[in-house]
């Protein structure tokens, strides 16, 4: 036997599905509708809220836009609710306002709307989260969620529901023509579908497009994560039509979390030599004593760029783009249909060091240590 309370519950979400139904004229998006439930275990945590969240109006790029979102509580709550809108993958835009709270005691059947904007600054895809949080395991709820995507020209290619866009997007990079060319590399982000953690997190500024033959400056900022760290140094592997001409001064032993020694910055130089794609993944290397191979831990950050002498700069992110475009819709490439085929990804790869060399110097000590080198 259905229970009274059951159907109260089920009689508001229908009628609050049907009202946000009816504004659907004054956005361009199809909606994405919140599904409450009701759990009796701890380890599954009850959804006691119904809802909606869609775009206003049409996102343009470089423009701010805007999510609207519509909750309805199904349940009495006498705990503060907070919520947030967050991107998957691997940067995010800024999101205003950046959390909402509900105040407590809220009863059933209250109800709160607003809005939620922020700006689209880079190209490819976008996965927007609208997330509770949840105090007793200090973790979030997903609630529902909203896709977009732009092609290499920054035109809008889908938005809405994820049936929209499907699966045949690529993650989010710099677009080509931007006046500051940045890959971002967050300490959480996820890869494959599963969260990384970083032990460090780090953007790398271009000051200027890669061009052959004329020397390219990235500013490098990182930011440590984890502490324990002692003797850090970089290590740069790249592709062979790469000639690195300056490397940053290795960081040394006063890296950690502590605001005095928790940020390093420096300059990595180098010279185009051949147009094609480019590689160039940015190591850290540093001692820790929870490494559980050897004595060193090692973050990486690949970085591809791929170039032509007519058309200059193709693509600059943190995926190899010639992989990548040939599986997604050639939509996505915009008027850049030859970019999947303007290089190969079947390169040599060579390896320049930063000073000091901590590793080789131990490698040394060791070697002097047995007597070999002694006479």
């Amino acid at each position: 036997m259905i229970s009274t309370k059951f159907l109260r519950l089920m009689t508001r979400t229908l009628l609050f599905v049907v009202l946000t139904g009816s504004i659907a004229g004054a956005v361009s998006s199809d909606p994405t509708i919140f599904e409450s439930f009701f759990s009796r275990y701890r380890f599954k945590p009850s959804q006691p809220f119904a809802g909606s969240m869609q775009f206003k109006g049409k996102p343009e790029f470089g423009k701010p836009a805007s999510i609207h979102i519509e909750l309805n509580a199904l349940a009495d709550l006498d705990t503060v609710q907070v919520f947030e809108l967050v991107t998957m993958g691997l940067r995010s835009p800024v999101f205003d306002p950046g959390e909402i709270r509900w105040e407590a005691p809220i009863d059933s059947g209250a109800t709160k709307s607003f809005d939620i904007k922020f700006t689209p600054e880079y190209v490819g895809g976008y996965e927007l989260l609208f997330s509770r949080y949840l105090p007793a395991s200090r973790d979030w709820q997903s609630l529902g969620r909203l896709m977009l995507a732009y092609d290499e020209d920054a035109n809008l290619v889908c938005y809405g529901t994820s049936a929209n866009c499907g699966a045949a997007v690529v993650p989010l990079h710099p677009i080509r023509t931007a006046d500051k060319l940045s890959v971002e590399f967050p300490q959480i982000e996820e890869r494959k579908g599963q969260p990384t953690n970083r032990d460090f997190s780090a953007s790398f500024d271009f000051l200027k497009p890669p061009v052959v033959g004329d020397t390219c400056r990235v500013v490098i900022n990182l930011e440590c994560q984890r502490n324990l760290y002692q003797e850090v140094q970089y290590v740069a592997e790249h592709s062979t039509n790469l000639r690195i001409i300056q490397m940053p001064e290795s960081w040394g032993n006063d890296v950690g979390v502590n605001p005095e020694y928790r940020f390093f910055s420096d300059t990595l130089s180098f010279v185009l030599v051949k147009d094609g794609l480019s590689y160039l993944n940015f190591q850290i290397v540093g001692k820790h004593p929870h490494a559980k191979r050897g004595n060193h831990l090692t973050t990486d950050f690949p970085i591809y760029f791929l170039t032509s002498a007519e058309e200059g700069l193709l693509y600059l992110g943190d995926f190899d783009p010639i992989k990548r475009f040939s599986t997604v819709n050639s939509t996505l490439l915009g008027s850049l249909t030859q970019l999947p085929t303007a290089g190969t990804n079947n390169y040599r790869i060579k390896y320049s060091l930063s000073k000091p060399d901590y590793r080789a110097a131990a490698d040394s000590a060791a070697v002097d240590s047995t007597g070999v080198n002694n006479k």
